[in-house]
């Protein structure tokens, strides 16, 4: 009695046994699909990582690129351009290589004198660096003599009062 409608039911809707079979092997197709898929997305972090240090080593490149340019190009004056502290000069084109002689001497000068500040700095910050450590050690071995005589009068001590007795 229950098979008649299951018949009826399948040749009126046009389903048959083997859609039950295609449908098990689209799950079973399904189930191989997602498995590949996780497998693929359990990657993307170390694939992301890979794509990250390759942008940050590509925007360094590119940056120090673009630096260059900028200083080479943009930032620099050339040395045949004049400045408009140096508009009289035009006038007076004799005056012209003797004011570019000046003017290097006085940049010379200034960059010495900004190099041995910097010197100074650095040899007090040496010197300081160097005290504090003759100190400390000075310091470390006064404690650690200081210890050691004490040690070797204990000895002494011990020593002493054995021969008397």
């Amino acid at each position: 009695v229950s098979l008649l409608p299951q018949a009826l039911r399948g040749t009126v809707l046009w389903f048959h046994a083997s859609d039950c079979a295609f449908q098990d092997c689209l799950n079973e197709l399904r189930l191989v699909v997602e498995a590949v898929f996780v497998r693929k997305l359990s990657g993307t972090e170390e694939c992301s990582q890979k794509l990250q240090i390759f942008l940050q080593e590509r925007f360094k490149r590119l940056s120090c690129r673009m630096d260059t340019v900028l200083v080479n190009n943009v930032l620099s004056v050339p040395p045949n351009m004049l400045l408009p502290d140096d508009q009289p000069h035009k006038k007076y084109f004799q005056r012209l290589e003797e004011a570019e002689v000046c003017g290097r001497q006085a940049l010379l000068a200034e960059l010495e004198e900004q190099r041995e500040q910097s010197v100074k700095k650095m040899q007090a910050v040496i010197g300081e660096v160097n005290n504090f450590v003759v100190n400390h050690i000075i310091q470390t071995c006064i404690y650690t003599t200081v210890g050691e005589k004490n040690k070797i009068q204990l000895c002494r001590d011990i020593i002493h009062n054995e021969i008397l007795m």
